[in-house]
């Protein structure tokens, strides 16, 4: 009795569906087959769609423009965020270059040959007449002056003047003098221009004390002053930049030539008096320390990469090393006509003048007695 029930009730729901149908006719089973098929359901649903109760849509559309418009404008700030994530993803997949073309002023290089003229207008000031080429072959003012205005001596520097250490990178000893120097700083003005204003300024200053320093250890009883040991830093910096991008420099040749002849120029002056080639030396050994740290790592192997960072980690403290064993032997007063005696030929000779020894008959405490008696400040 329950399934004739069941079938009962499942023939009138079925005849319930056939009667409710518009349009009457047909089985009930076709009509549900009507009702679950996805291709009629979706025909159904566009032709509800089209019918009459889409014309007060419409109307509700065309009286409010806003929402007439909100799908376009939905569309455009879709389409605008995924191009915005479109062009984050892309720059974040760009592999990040040096933009080596970036150039910087070189405001140093240049602003302190102010420092330079300021200088040596008040030597000529207070030497106070006409240079005598016989006396300073760079067309200066004498020993004596060029002393109290801050030269290098290492007996006036162990008796408390230690800041002659920077002083005399300031001064120069003649007009002849101060024009090489500027031909030398438009030569070298990149390293300013390529690391920036910070980075030059610290070649500059390190590479300047360590020759002074090196060269009271070496000569000390000379009188040296000028700037070519800070620049001498500056052409050991732009050597090792040659050679570390040597393949990919175009101009290669040319470079190398500008830098040899710098270098030949500057021991050639080096051998005349005032002007010190230990100067010059001990500032390229600080440019070339200076350029293991300031240059850039150009090498994709793993392993250049390592070797160029232990490199790089170990040029700090070598050059400190160098530069606080030099300052200890200079202040311990190393005798340096024992392990050194050709050091003096190194950095003057007397090219036909008795330039040289005029400054070696008299010893350095006798020299700074005289300039003392002599000139007041």
């Amino acid at each position: 009795m329950s399934g004739r029930n069941k079938r009962k009730n499942s023939l009138m729901t079925g005849k319930d569906i056939e009667q409710s149908k518009p349009g009457g006719g047909g089985n009930w089973w076709e009509t549900a087959n009507m009702q679950t098929t996805p291709n009629d359901f979706s025909t159904s649903r566009l032709n509800f769609d089209n019918g009459n109760s889409n014309e007060p849509k419409k109307k509700k559309r065309s009286n409010d423009p806003k929402t007439s418009r909100q799908p376009e404008r939905f569309a455009d700030s879709d389409s605008g965020e995924k191009e915005n994530s479109k062009s984050e993803e892309e720059k974040e997949n760009k592999p990040v270059l040096i933009n080596l073309d970036a150039k910087s002023p070189p405001i140093w290089t240049f602003g302190v040959l102010i420092v330079y003229l300021a200088v040596l207008g008040g030597a000529f000031y207070q030497y106070g007449q006409v240079p005598k080429m016989s006396e300073n072959p760079m067309f200066g003012p004498s020993q004596e002056v060029l002393l109290l205005m801050g030269a290098k001596q290492a007996s006036v520097i162990l008796a408390g003047s230690w800041w002659r250490f920077f002083t005399s990178m300031f001064l120069h000893s003649g007009a002849i003098h101060l024009v090489i120097i500027l031909i030398f700083a438009i030569f070298t003005s990149r390293v300013e221009r390529d690391t920036g204003f910070w980075r030059a300024f610290f070649v500059f200053l390190v590479s300047g004390m360590y020759g002074t320093i090196l060269s009271c250890l070496l000569v000390p009883e000379l009188i040296s002053c000028g700037a070519s040991g800070a620049i001498f830093g500056y052409i050991g910096l732009l050597f090792a930049d040659l050679f570390a991008g040597w393949r990919s420099n175009p101009k290669k040749g040319r470079d190398l030539g500008i830098l040899v002849g710098l270098t030949v120029v500057g021991i050639i002056l080096g051998l005349t008096p005032f002007i010190d080639n230990f100067n010059n030396i001990g500032g390229f050994i600080m440019g070339l320390l200076f350029a293991l740290m300031l240059l850039p790592n150009l090498s994709f192997g793993s392993c250049e990469r390592m070797c160029h960072g232990f490199i790089s980690f170990l040029a700090f403290p070598a050059m400190t090393f160098i530069f606080c064993v030099c300052l200890v032997g200079f202040y311990r007063s190393i005798d340096n006509v024992k392990w050194c005696p050709f050091c003096q030929r190194i950095t003057c000779l007397n090219f036909g003048r008795n330039w040289c020894t005029q400054n070696s008959d008299t010893t350095p405490n006798q020299t700074t007695i005289n300039w003392m008696d002599n000139y007041t400040v």
